[in-house]
């Protein structure tokens, strides 16, 4: 069984897929680093300025796919660092607002140098870059249907 779920050909795919995944993540990492921010911080402060500057728990879980717990831990964390501020609802059930600071922007601006992202990708041609787009979106909407998720976040 062993044997033959390792010579399956869209086991491999996905394994190849997801080891580059984590490849990539860690090359922006490290990128990021330089500018002294964390890759998920890196994503909730791109969401942020994506949605004109605030958004709330629920809204960043969904866009960054974590569980809302997670999310909460990360924005205490920014919020310590200046990064962003956290705005009460006007009662106690109305959701958090999460906005971003200046400080959060000035970070931001700092990591738009995205030369990782253009150098790991510079391997393949703008036609196969093109294709690949396609057919991650594809896989993206089918796996959101497998996984009943509902409501899809389209890209920023």
């Amino acid at each position: 069984m062993k044997e033959k779920i390792l010579k399956d050909p869209e086991f491999q795919l996905w394994a190849i897929m997801m080891q580059a995944s984590d490849l990539f993540h860690k090359a922006r990492s490290k990128e990021l680093k330089e500018c002294g921010v964390t890759f998920r911080q890196a994503q909730v402060l791109f969401v942020l300025v994506a949605n004109q500057g605030e958004s709330t728990i629920g809204e960043l879980a969904r866009w960054l796919f974590r569980a809302s717990h997670t999310i909460s831990i990360l924005i205490y964390r920014m919020e310590r660092a200046g990064l962003v501020s956290i705005q009460k609802g006007p009662n106690a059930r109305s959701p958090m607002k999460i906005l971003i600071t200046e400080k959060g922007r000035d970070l931001y601006d700092k990591c738009l140098n995205i030369e990782s992202i253009h150098e790991v990708l510079s391997v393949i041609s703008p036609e196969e870059r093109e294709q690949l787009f396609k057919s991650l979106k594809k896989i993206r909407t089918k796996s959101f249907e497998y996984i009943h998720e509902v409501e899809q976040m389209p890209y920023p």
